[in-house]
C-alpha cells in the first residue's frame, strides 16, 4: 500500500483498536487527549480513523 492510498483508507473505531492492540476504550482516551484525530462525516456518524494515523502509533510501515 503506497503512503497516498494510506492517506485515504478509513478504519473503524473497532479495527483501530485491534491493529494497536488497545480497547476500543483506549482509542476513545487518544481521542480526547488529541493523539488520535477521528474523522465523522455528520454529528451523528460513527468516527472513523486514517489508517496512516494508526500505523503511525503502532510504528508499522503504511507500505512496501
Amino acid at each position: 500500500m503506497s503512503d497516498q492510498t494510506a492517506a485515504h483508507v478509513l478504519v473503524s473505531r473497532g479495527e483501530a483498536a485491534r491493529l494497536l492492540g488497545v480497547s476500543t476504550h483506549t482509542i476513545k482516551r487518544l481521542v480526547a487527549r488529541g493523539v488520535l484525530e477521528e474523522i465523522r462525516f455528520t454529528p451523528e456518524s460513527h468516527p472513523r480513523f486514517r489508517l496512516k494515523d494508526v500505523l503511525a502509533l503502532s510504528g508499522q510501515k503504511e507500505g512496501p
